[in-house]
């Protein structure tokens, strides 16, 4: 019981504020309530469900101390690459989008994974 609220917190946290949430709002005021919750739970049922599944595939080859290794020269390499920053503004303006809140959240979801 204790991993569900883990699981759920972390989860609970990260998609917090982000994009899908701005589009459930939008869609909120044209669609009926009930068939955005339930088309939001299948998706989110589907993707989080074959991560789950890939992750368990994965492990199955990989031992799990070179999983954490990777994952935490994953984590500071987004780290490093987060700090030293980019100009943001410059790559907005040659219309390519800026990376840097991929680089945080995976970071994050990195450093998550390790512990």
């Amino acid at each position: 019981m204790i991993l569900f609220f883990k699981v759920f917190l972390t989860e609970f946290i990260a998609e917090m504020g982000d994009k899908t949430q701005l589009m459930l709002i939008a869609l909120t005021s044209k669609y009926k309530l009930r068939d955005i919750i339930l088309g939001t739970a299948a998706a989110i049922l589907v993707l989080n469900g074959l991560a789950v599944l890939a992750g368990g595939l994965v492990s199955e080859f990989i031992p799990a101390w070179l999983i954490k290794i990777i994952a935490a020269l994953a984590f500071l390499y987004f780290a490093a690459s987060t700090l030293a920053g980019d100009d943001d503004e410059e790559e907005e303006g040659n219309g390519r989008s800026s990376s840097r809140a991929w680089r945080q959240d995976t970071a994050y979801r990195h450093h998550l994974w390790c512990q």
